[in-house]
């Protein structure tokens, strides 16, 4: 019952699958199990569940016409789920259907499917899936009958001179589905006809499903049957998500033929095999060829960064920055619904110079490109595209990785939606990275005003669950000591409670720092009010460099001043979003234009953005692998010796994580302190990851002075009150011109009295 699956919690899959098992088909009449579906506010309901697999099994035994009117007993077989439905034969209604004793007995032992959604929106969802299947199946089994077939294409064809209903489109999903199932068969049966009837551009688009049977009728080695197909086709490509299209299916069979015949698993890299192998040739001819219509490079080229880069080159000019390269893809992506794949995120973000990963996935849960900033140089979607089956792709593509997909591109209202749905568990690795999201949002509009969500409750208290679910994030702590107001619960089924949270509005170290800045801006000798100094090193119309002092954070969560009982807690992000220089500019900016952080305790360059465009570019150069990164850092850090034996310790080297080759920090020796055991170090990182430097130079054996969390006592000192790190130089590609800027930060005056008191 595959129909169902996806829709229960993962507690209910074992009685799914118990379910499943108990149907014995004999007859259409078998092909259904009695269940009870209940939801998390105690609502059940009581339906009838196809099981598809057993319905395929009695009919395959059948002729064609008597399955068909067998399928039509299905559909009047009166159940919670089919009375939704709006079935396409005409039919009266059936004596009352009793299931048989056997199945009737198991099911009544199991206990009720516990839903993800609420009982009605679960019980709408199977009713539609159910309805496309039996609607695929029938097109399938009208294709022995060219009449039957005929009859469709009238019907359809008719509905298109019918006025369109916005809501509901110009064909009905069970109209889709049935033309879809008529032309996969008839590709088996009668190939001309199914070509001629999919190449119909006023009927539906085909499907993946319908796609790929139509490309396997076509000669691959004839590069003029290839173009002569997918000329065919173009015009009902254009109107389908590119992962559905005929020529993205073309591509595919052309590049799994090269790989069989070339022997290897990449196409880009395979080079001319033999001048006796046409038709080795002729294939990467075609593949080139397929690729100048509407394919998805993610699904032709899962793995394959160097093919999808020259695939890219077709849309842009040799002399364009990365700025304008980065619009002209993000406005294909929008147009052509490219599915959001690691891969091509990764290499089209690197031939950009920008993180298309925001855009692409706010593209894609997006229905309207004018709101999701995805297509800044006028693009838009496809008329035509059903804007449902390309949200459920972004949905499964960000279910793979949520951290990433969701919480780091702050599409957080997205992540509240799939939490209450259950698609996304409170217990996921990703639920602590949401909450540290939703308490770091500087303005309340980029995360929601509240979510809930279920959860199993063992013999402990609900608070004690719920600190568990992310015992280090201190907003999360903070929230359910001191906001206790906020948070509420109810009994939910099979043990569970639904928990509800509603996010305090504001951000506490915000009010702080318009209070503060408020106050230093009075006119009068009696004011005390100190505003923290942000000196500016470099700065134009993209992006401001400033010399963060010590002892301030880069960015708090919203709750800091409730934490620490200080109402006076502030952050760079608060004080520049409080100033009157640059408030208005930063609160339109992605993040608030925070493309990195120094911790509290470090000094020195610190990179901001003050549009959307240069905020793009940086993320990414900031964030993206040593492999690809433009960015450099450099660091200067006075550590500890712990190697007792001074002429050991390495003048210059490597420090490469455990959990990361690509993250490393190359360092050297600068100056030593022999009399006091301290050397003075210089590090370059280009990808920086939370404490990196702290973290690499103490495994070495050079904890830096103060860094009592990974050096532990050895790295006590009283010469300097904090740690010793500071950014010295940071180096980055401008995001608009491409020019190379590389600014510096003179070191603070508590590092140089350091370093005067150990010489």
């Amino acid at each position: 019952m595959h129909h169902v699956r996806g829709l229960v919690r993962r507690s209910s899959s074992a009685v799914l699958r118990r379910l499943e098992d108990c149907v014995v088909p004999h007859d259409v009449t078998t092909c259904f199990v009695n269940a009870t579906i209940v939801d998390s506010a105690g609502c059940s309901t009581s339906l009838q569940l196809l099981h598809s697999a057993a319905l395929l099994q009695v009919l395959n035994e059948l002729t064609p016409a008597e399955a068909l009117r067998r399928i039509r007993e299905v559909r009047e077989i009166p159940s919670t789920v089919r009375s939704l439905c709006s079935p396409l034969f005409d039919h009266t209604a059936a004596d009352t259907f009793q299931e048989p004793k056997a199945t009737r007995a198991v099911s009544e032992k199991l206990e009720p499917l516990f839903v993800k959604r609420t009982t009605a929106l679960t019980v709408a969802e199977i009713a539609c899936r159910q309805s496309r299947f039996l609607s695929k199946v029938v097109g399938r089994l009208m294709a022995s009958d060219m009449k039957l077939v005929e009859g469709l294409t009238e019907r359809l064809v008719e509905r298109t001179k019918r006025p369109t209903n916005v809501n509901c489109g110009l064909f009905t999903p069970e109209e889709v589905s049935l033309y879809r199932g008529t032309v996969e068969e008839l590709s088996r049966l009668n190939p001309a006809a199914a070509i001629a009837l999919a190449m119909n551009s006023k009927l539906p688009s085909t499907g993946s499903g319908a796609s790929a049977a139509l490309a396997q009728l076509v000669r691959l080695e004839k590069t003029a049957a290839v173009l002569s197909f997918l000329e065919g086709f173009a015009a009902k490509d254009e109107v389908a998500p590119a992962f559905e299209t005929c020529a993205t299916q073309i591509a595919i069979r052309l590049r799994n033929k090269l790989w069989e015949l070339e022997g290897k698993g990449n196409v880009s890299s395979a080079g001319d095999t033999a001048a006796g192998e046409p038709t080795s040739k002729a294939l990467r001819d075609s593949l080139a060829l397929a690729c100048r219509f509407n394919v998805d490079p993610s699904v032709v080229f899962p793995t394959d960064a160097a093919a999808i880069q020259q695939w890219s080159s077709q849309f842009l000019q040799g002399d364009m920055l990365p700025r304008e390269r980065a619009e002209v893809i993000a406005g294909v992506v929008c147009r052509k619904n490219l599915l959001p794949r690691r891969i091509a995120l990764g290499c089209l973000s690197s031939w950009c110079l920008n993180d298309m990963e925001h855009r692409w996935f706010i593209s894609m849960f997006s229905g309207d490109s004018k709101d999701n900033g995805a297509a800044e140089g006028g693009e838009a979607r496809l008329p035509g595209v059903d804007e449902s089956v390309v949200r459920c792709a972004a949905t499964s593509c960000a279910l793979k990785d949520p951290t990433r997909s969701l919480v780091y591109n702050r599409l957080l209202h997205q992540y509240a939606v799939l939490l209450g749905d259950g698609e996304i568990e409170p217990t996921h690795p990703s639920f602590p990275h949401f909450l540290e999201e939703c308490g770091e949002c500087h303005l309340s509009t980029e995360r929601p005003k509240e979510f809930s969500f279920i959860l199993k409750v063992s013999a402990s208290t609900v608070m004690e669950e719920l600190l568990q679910l992310a015992p280090q994030c201190s907003y999360w702590r903070t929230l359910l000591e001191r906001k206790r107001e906020c948070v509420s619960a109810a009994v939910a089924p099979q043990g569970c409670v639904c928990v509800t949270v509603r996010l305090p509005e504001g951000h506490e170290c915000v009010e702080a720092a318009k209070a503060m800045v408020k106050a230093a801006g009075k006119v009068g000798k009696h004011s005390d009010c100190t505003l923290p100094s942000l000196p500016v090193i470099y700065e134009d119309s993209d992006l401001v460099v400033i010399n963060k002092p010590p002892h301030i954070a880069t960015s708090r969560h919203a709750l800091s001043c409730t934490q620490l009982n200080d109402g006076s807690v502030v952050d760079v992000v608060s004080l520049q979003l409080a100033s009157s220089e640059y408030g208005n500019a930063l609160c339109h900016v992605f993040r608030q234009g925070q493309v990195h952080r120094l911790d509290s305790e470090t000094s020195g360059c610190l990179l901001m953005a003050k549009s959307d465009v240069a905020a793009a570019s940086l993320r990414h150069q900031m964030g993206t692998s040593a492999g690809y990164s433009q960015s450099n850092k450099v660091y200067i850090a006075l550590c500890a010796v712990l190697e007792q034996d001074l002429k050991r310790i390495p003048l210059r080297g490597v420090l490469r994580d455990p959990a990361d080759a690509k993250v490393n920090t190359r360092y050297r020796v600068m100056r030593f302190f022999e009399r006091s055991r301290v050397v003075l170090v210089e590090c370059r990182i280009q990808q920086g990851k939370k404490h990196q430097v702290r973290r690499h130079l103490a495994a070495a054996g050079l904890p830096i002075l103060q860094d009592v969390v990974h050096g532990g006592a050895a790295c006590c000192t009283s010469i300097i009150q904090r740690v010793a790190l500071h950014a010295s130089c940071l180096t980055v590609v401008h995001p608009r011109t491409a020019e190379v800027i590389s600014c510096q930060a003179p070191l603070p005056s508590d590092m140089r009295e350091a370093i005067r008191l150990l010489s």
